[in-house]
């Protein structure tokens, strides 16, 4: 690769040369003799096919699982979030050793590389609430129960310039990765002042449907607010509300 220095621009493809505007400026390139067609059928992109393959299932996993989590999510920017979960899925799919590579599949893969993801990598579940929690997942019931002990906001909870007030916030999801669909439900607190009172345990509870056949994931999150004359008001820069995946269930 190369870059143009001249006076003259040139776009386009001039004999074998294809010349384009980046980033980094005016640049040109050799031409390739690679075609789709090539790509598709030769046998030594083989191993290119599976892994495009393998990653075609990691990316429709990752999206939905995005999805599925939009409601409690929606407040979250953050640019590399789905790279970041496409890591974790194509993990997933890898640890399938029932298929043959390039068949592997999410579902048979292990979906506890899924816990643990944040949603929010500037605002991070581990940094901002700074206690131990419980989770119980009952699927013949089709109850997942988020148990939080007695905190101190002031010394659990992080301290975010502009916020007075927080709510803890749980999601669950059913998940059907072949259909492509789910079902979502959430629960959240009421605010709660960001102060040094002792705030009572308490439970998140999320109901989902009994003797569910589809992956059950919860999440588990921090919204903060900031009150104005009795108004509240939620943090929206982007960064700053926090969520991760903290349990799954796989039939």
């Amino acid at each position: 690769m190369g870059t143009q220095t001249g006076v003259v621009r040139i776009r386009g493809t001039v004999g074998n040369l294809t010349f384009s505007k980046t980033e980094n400026g005016d640049e040109v390139r050799l031409k390739s003799s690679l075609t789709g067609d090539k790509m598709r059928t030769d046998s030594r992109f083989k191993r290119t096919r599976e892994n495009w393959a393998e990653f075609a299932r990691a990316g429709k996993a990752a999206k939905l699982i995005r999805k599925a989590f939009s409601t409690v999510t929606k407040a979250i920017v953050d640019n590399r979030g789905h790279s970041r979960l496409m890591v974790q899925t194509m993990k997933v799919v890898k640890s399938d050793s029932t298929n043959a590579r390039g068949h592997r599949t999410f579902p048979l893969g292990d979906l506890n590389h899924l816990v643990n993801y944040e949603f929010n990598a500037r605002q991070d579940m581990e940094s901002s609430f700074k206690s131990i929690f419980d989770l119980e997942i009952d699927r013949v019931g089709g109850l997942a129960t988020i148990d939080i002990p007695e905190l101190v906001p002031e010394e659990n909870i992080a301290e975010l310039i502009g916020a007075t007030h927080f709510k803890l916030v749980g999601a669950v999801t059913e998940i059907d990765w072949e259909e492509g669909t789910y079902l979502t439900a959430k629960s959240e607190t009421a605010e709660i002042e960001y102060n040094a009172s002792t705030l009572a345990a308490q439970s998140i509870d999320l109901n989902f449907t009994p003797d569910s056949t589809k992956t059950v994931l919860v999440s588990f999150g921090i919204w903060f607010y900031q009150e104005v004359n009795g108004n509240f008001y939620l943090l929206q820069d982007g960064g700053k509300s926090a969520m991760a995946i903290v349990g799954i269930d796989h039939p």
